[in-house]
């Protein structure tokens, strides 16, 4: 069987609040084998709500954990108190989990935005180019799933964690942490492998790797 892969939504304010997903997460998820669903947040007030969960949307979150085989954590400029939730509890339960770029900084930082630092580099962190720098991995399972010590990625960010009790697995040359990971089923990531999925081996590389743990629920 497929394995079912929850998005988180991507919530965003404006006048009149929306969430949404990038099709390239959901494409990308489906080329590797596995079925795309969006994940809403749990409660029903504000979906900026910051307030601690109720006994009822702590069995909803439960229940979303139930349902899916494996998590994406997007990109984007802000995460909410459920998103950390959801991590929290797919990762006790050994889902595959797949953060990308905020999604990386909110796992990688244990939801503590004092982790958390604009860059500040001579290298642009955030450009429109297909490849921008390379990274460079430490021994680890992404190292192992790409069989290199350094690949070229996309970048498309301006903050960058500097503080993380995972394992760090790669770095750009000037010292930013580009990705973590937690054993064999969590990879964090500061680039953005869904959108080099077509011509880029090692992106689609990642995303079989996260369908194939994932099923493995």
């Amino acid at each position: 069987m497929k394995p079912i892969i929850g998005i988180i939504g991507r919530v965003e304010l404006n006048n009149k609040p929306y969430i949404k997903v990038y099709d390239e997460y959901r494409t990308s998820i489906i080329k590797s084998g596995g079925i795309p669903i969006m994940i809403l947040p749990p409660y029903k007030e504000k979906i900026n709500e910051l307030e601690p969960f109720n006994d009822i949307e702590y069995e909803n979150i439960d229940e979303l954990i139930d349902l899916c085989d494996g998590f994406l954590f997007p990109g984007g400029t802000i995460w909410y108190n459920y998103e950390y939730e959801i991590y929290k509890k797919a990762c006790n339960k050994n889902k595959g989990i797949l953060a990308i770029c905020l999604g990386m900084q909110m796992i990688a930082s244990n939801n503590n935005l004092n982790n958390i630092s604009k860059i500040d580099s001579y290298i642009k962190h955030n450009s429109d180019y297909t490849y921008v720098h390379k990274v460079y991995f430490n021994d680890s399972l992404l190292k192992k799933i790409l069989n290199k010590d350094e690949i070229i990625v996309n970048s498309r960010h301006n903050d960058c964690v500097t503080k993380t009790n995972l394992l760090i697995s790669s770095k750009s040359i000037d010292n930013i942490i580009e990705s973590v990971e937690i054993d064999n089923n969590v990879i964090g990531l500061e680039w953005h492998p869904e959108s080099l999925y077509d011509i880029d081996i090692n992106s689609k590389k990642i995303f079989d790797w996260f369908i194939n743990i994932s099923k493995k629920n």
